[in-house]
């Protein structure tokens, strides 16, 4: 009986489609630099073809041996409202991606939003 159980879910995970995942980064209102190539980049199993589609472009990649696939998006205009979809053993899609000015700041206590 055991071994009937064990073959059982070894062949269920055997069919089970492989899950692409990604940094925290990227999530819903997400901004990305605008006017210069931006990678796009995740996990997922060795061997899955990944599909990254926003602003009418598309681009593909075969994960390699390590898991970790990355893709460079083609230069968008500043714009928003686009939808980025992933796709792999399942789909992501993040809503309201912006292509504008990314700026990353650091700096002293005296730094705050008013």
């Amino acid at each position: 009986m055991r071994w009937t159980i064990l073959v059982a879910v070894a062949l269920c995970a055997a069919v089970l489609p492989a899950s692409v995942a990604m940094p925290d980064l990227f999530s819903d209102n997400m901004v990305l630099q605008r006017d210069r190539p931006c990678r796009v980049w995740g996990w997922a199993t060795p061997g899955e073809r990944i599909k990254v589609s926003v602003a009418g472009q598309s681009h593909q990649v075969t994960t390699p041996e390590d898991g970790a696939w990355s893709i460079w998006l083609d230069p968008v205009e500043g714009s928003t409202g686009f939808e980025l979809i992933v796709e792999g053993g399942n789909r992501l899609a993040f809503r309201n991606v912006a292509f504008g000015d990314v700026w990353v700041c650091s700096g002293q206590s005296n730094m705050r939003w008013p």
